[in-house]
């Protein structure tokens, strides 16, 4: 999974992608693609995440993911 686009002017990506296996004794098991944000102001996004085939070069993502951000002043 990568990030798709830029970041919104109030988001600051912290780290890189973190794969962590559902079954981490059994090589090429599932898991999640986990990403840190740090919100450095107030605003409303929506992240697009596409999931690439590494081995297809120029192929189109295989499957996408979105998600709904807002951070409010103050960190409410």
């Amino acid at each position: 999974w990568v990030v798709a686009g830029d970041l919104p002017g109030f988001l600051r990506r912290r780290g890189g992608a973190d794969f962590v296996a559902k079954d981490p004794s059994k090589v090429g098991s599932q898991g999640d693609t986990r990403f840190v944000f740090e919100a450095t102001g107030a605003g409303e996004a929506t992240l697009r995440f596409h999931y690439l085939v590494s081995w297809k070069k120029d192929a189109r993502p295989a499957r996408w993911a979105e998600a709904a951000i807002t951070a409010k002043p103050g960190g409410g």
